[in-house]
């Protein structure tokens, strides 16, 4: 794949890699004894930059198996959801390591137990 190739991202993708590399940023500021920080040291910032994109898309499935009612409950998607999830993401290997299932996540970020 050249450096001009495009991959097709939507403006939702677009919006959730966003929010994950602010709430990203923000883990790595404020918890230095998080394995955010210990990936960010490990593997630098480009790094971790495309692990943003690659889950910006399990975020975005997490968030439409959500009810309304229950985004409602969570607040801000950008200050509330998304930094939700991703506390839910452990780094290992270089790589985000997280749950399959979307609706586990909704379940554990709700504070109820997974169906």
């Amino acid at each position: 794949m050249g450096v001009l190739a495009v991959e097709t991202y939507t403006r939702l993708h677009m919006e959730a890699v966003a929010c994950l590399w602010e709430a990203m940023m923000e883990a790595d500021r404020h918890d230095v004894a998080s394995s955010i920080h210990r990936a960010f040291r490990d593997w630098g910032t480009v790094h971790m930059r495309h692990a943003a994109i690659d889950l910006a898309d399990f975020v975005l499935r997490v968030y439409e198996s959500m009810s309304e009612e229950e985004k409602f409950s969570l607040g801000p998607y950008d200050w509330e959801f998304v930094p939700a999830v991703l506390r839910q993401v452990d780094w290992v290997d270089g790589s985000a390591v997280h749950l399959n299932d979307p609706r586990a996540v909704a379940d554990l970020i709700l504070w109820r137990p997974a169906s």
